[in-house]
């Protein structure tokens, strides 16, 4: 397990899919870049970090842990596996829908106040 600091000093967990380019898993939305206080946001829908876009790198800004509740490393470890995108992303959607996947955040945003996630669970999968 790979943990880095973020902005704040804290320690997150550094996943190991973002160290591959793999446009299903690091993204699994239509919407993983946002825009606050004139900064770049890049968040995915499978893992719990939020990453800061600068000149110099990514930097991981915000980060939560789920518990027992969350998406963890090896959930994902057997999609990152399968080479065929649109394979990985019927398998994606069937764990998403039988629960093996808990979640999958779709939508990212924060204010001066709150920092706020769109979950989907298996409830709202076609």
């Amino acid at each position: 397990m790979t943990y880095v600091e973020n902005l704040s000093g804290r320690m997150c967990y550094l996943p190991s899919l973002i160290m591959r380019n793999d446009r299903i898993l690091d993204m699994g939305s239509l919407n993983p870049f946002y825009e606050y206080h004139d900064n770049v946001y890049f968040a995915t829908a499978y893992q719990n970090t939020v990453y800061k876009l600068t000149k110099k790198g990514l930097y991981p800004v915000y980060c939560w842990d789920f518990g027992k509740d969350g998406i963890n490393d090896e959930m994902l470890q057997k999609h990152r596996l399968i080479e065929n995108e649109g394979k990985r992303n019927d398998e994606l959607i069937k764990d998403l829908s039988d629960g093996t996947l808990p979640f999958c955040m779709k939508f990212h945003r924060e204010n001066d106040l709150y920092y706020y996630v769109s979950l989907q669970n298996k409830t709202f999968v076609a």
